[in-house]
């Protein structure tokens, strides 16, 4: 009886497999509506005019042609003054919010960062400054946190020396020991779209 139940068995299974072999299906039509692919093109996206200003003001300053700038990225912002926050010293600046952009601009392998108005009539190149690592690390972090596209589109607003009171930098956190040692650092404050970090 077991063998007859073996038997059966094996059998049933034959028979599954050679149904399933049967003959092959035809192939359906394809009634899909073709897609076609938009031709490539090599124009960059459109920009505010400002941005475009800007990418202009570097082709200008390194004698090449706007194309070969590329757009890292960009951030509306509200400059403190009408000098965009570039102003130098022997220059009289008013003290108005100025709407307009920082723009990070990619020239070969050396990002480039200026300050414009909204319209694009004022362009400013901000010239970097030797930042202490912790400075451009603070930036980096804060850049991540904001999930933004480039650092570069936080700006450093101040980097001060100081002795913090203890290893936890001078912030406290609950169920966490500091051990109280001057610590030597930095104060970095940062700031993105109006918005300000330390």
């Amino acid at each position: 009886m077991n063998l007859r139940r073996t038997l059966s068995l094996i059998l049933l299974s034959v028979l599954a497999l050679t149904a399933c072999n049967g003959a092959a299906l035809a192939t359906p039509a394809n009634h899909k509506t073709p897609v076609v692919a938009p031709a490539a093109s090599d124009e960059a996206p459109p920009f505010p005019p400002a941005i475009t200003a800007a990418r202009q003001a570097l082709a200008d300053m390194l004698s090449s042609q706007p194309e070969v700038i590329v757009v890292a990225g960009f951030a509306a912002v509200e400059w403190s003054d009408s000098c965009l926050n570039l102003g130098g010293a022997a220059e009289s600046c008013a003290q108005a919010v100025t709407p307009g952009y920082r723009v990070i601009l990619k020239a070969g392998d050396r990002d480039y960062i200026f300050h414009t108005d909204q319209t694009g009539e004022q362009v400013r190149q901000e010239l970097a400054a030797a930042l202490p690592q912790a400075a451009v690390k603070a930036r980096q972090a804060l850049a991540a946190e904001l999930d933004l596209a480039h650092d570069l589109l936080v700006s450093v607003l101040s980097v001060e020396e100081v002795e913090w009171p203890d290893s936890c930098l001078g912030v406290s956190q609950k169920d966490v020991m500091c051990a109280q040692v001057i610590t030597p650092g930095y104060r970095v404050v940062l700031e993105y779209a109006g918005k300000r970090y330390e």
